[in-house]
């Protein structure tokens, strides 16, 4: 009776799950940023109490290093991911994009896998070669080399390893990404943030070394990567025998000509969200940037969390797409949309009454009200056109190549004398001024045409 019950319970829940997929998979992504924030509360006060100052920077210069490095596959994940579902849908040529030549269904998944694998392991090797240079070519000639120890260079060296096996782990997450599984891998994600700050801050109080925590933050991501193989497991033994079925050298090239604009892509967003403490930083007063870090980590958390909507919708986009069901695409463009919308509204509404008190707590100065109101423009702007862009990726396109270097290029060069004479509002306003006139709007346009393409197929 007992069993009966649980196995109707779960019945219940995998029926729940299949018919709410952006739902459930929204919620795992925002268990994934709350983990990794209390992971972060944790961990900080921790490091600071128990490395002291001194060795705490070098900790944290190693962490935003690591995380730099990490950019090093280029656009291969979120290529994966696409490709996956479009293998899924069972198709073997799409015409609605450049997909990648499979044999459709789970083979096809099978096959982007192993070509994932097998590029992977070469990112793995690129990536620890790279980590290496970094740090006897940079890091240990750049002013921490008075605080650099021999435990300190042990433990580079051990997230070095790290760096590999996080490489090796994002094939299975290409995996179940792109079967609509996002929420899966949401929630070991943020178990895997809980977990490895705990882990960390016990090694800082346990040994009070940097090598101690390296030591056990790679023991968290060896146990990640064994989550995620787990993960896939079922999937994996059904299909691995056929080892006849490989992608051939033109699809590999084809793929890796894929990546670069999706690479750039993803690469140019994190530089212009990234950008505007950085200018601040070099052209004014450094108290300047306490002030306006506070906000723009703020908003930056808050449109994030509404973006959590948004990427378990992207998978079933590329799937209709490559069906052929063109009206169930376009109802999922649109709704994603509205949706979005209306929470970044919310964001902003929040964000507006939340800054003053948030300021006032932490005793910092406040931020003039233009401020505030540009990192709201800012923040919906990028995240309705960034995800306007995210659509046309997922039905097999990235045009956005050359409009995302400009972005950049504009958003540098009109940063510094915006900054300058303008101060923060200017920095933000060059970020939006840049955005407009390149990648922003390019994405809305090719949006539209993509949107309009599949209501005239339809008809």
């Amino acid at each position: 009776m007992n069993k009966d019950s649980f196995e109707q319970r779960r019945t219940r829940l995998k029926a729940f799950i299949s018919e709410n997929l952006a739902l459930v998979g929204a919620i795992g992504g925002w268990f994934e940023m709350g983990a990794r924030l209390a992971a972060a509360v944790l961990l900080i006060p921790v490091l600071i109490r128990f490395l002291g100052d001194d060795m705490a920077g070098v900790w944290f210069t190693y962490q935003s290093t690591i995380a730099m490095l990490s950019c090093v596959e280029f656009g291969l994940r979120r290529t994966f991911t696409r490709e996956t579902s479009a293998a899924i849908s069972g198709g073997r040529s799409h015409e609605s994009g450049d997909f990648l030549q499979t044999l459709g269904g789970q083979r096809g998944v099978m096959q982007v896998y192993a070509a994932a694998r097998q590029l992977f392991s070469t990112v793995s090797f690129a990536g620890i070669l790279l980590s290496l240079g970094t740090f006897h070519f940079i890091l240990a000639k750049s002013r921490l080399a008075g605080v650099i120890t021999p435990d300190a260079g042990s433990a580079w060296t051990v997230l070095t390893i790290e760096l590999a096996v996080i490489f090796l782990t994002l094939p299975d997450i290409a995996l179940l990404d792109g079967i609509a599984k996002i929420h899966v891998t949401r929630m070991i994600s943020g178990v895997y943030a809980l977990l490895r700050g705990l882990a960390m801050a016990m090694g800082a109080m346990i040994t009070g070394s940097l090598l101690g925590i390296a030591v056990c933050a790679l023991a968290v991501s060896l146990l990640n990567l064994a989550a995620f193989k787990l993960a896939t497991r079922s999937r994996r033994l059904n299909s691995e025998t056929n080892s006849g079925d490989r992608l051939h050298q033109a699809e590999f090239i084809k793929l890796l000509k894929m990546s670069l604009p999706m690479g750039a892509f993803a690469t140019g967003h994190y530089v212009m969200v990234s950008i505007q403490p950085v200018l601040i930083g070099l052209f004014l007063e450094p108290a300047s940037v306490t002030s306006f870090y506070i906000p723009f980590r703020l908003i930056s958390l808050l449109n994030t969390g509404a973006f959590q909507i948004v990427v378990p919708r992207l998978p079933p986009f590329t799937m209709t797409i490559c069906k052929g069901n063109k009206q169930e695409a376009v109802r999922i463009f649109s709704n994603t949309m509205r949706s979005l919308l209306l929470l970044l509204v919310l964001c902003a509404t929040l964000f507006l009454i939340v800054t003053p008190h948030l300021m006032e707590i932490m005793k910092v100065s406040s931020v003039p009200t233009l401020v505030l109101m540009l990192l709201i423009l800012d923040g919906g702007i990028l995240y309705l056109c960034g995800t306007c862009a995210d659509f046309v990726i997922a039905a097999g396109k990235c045009p956005f190549l050359w409009s995302t270097v400009a972005w950049v290029a504009i958003g540098a060069a009109l940063g510094v004398p915006l900054t300058i004479h303008f101060g923060a509002a200017g920095s933000v306003a060059a970020v939006i001024i840049a955005g407009l006139v390149s990648r922003n709007t390019h994405a809305v346009i090719e949006a539209v045409r993509l949107i309009k393409s599949l209501k005239d197929d339809r008809r």
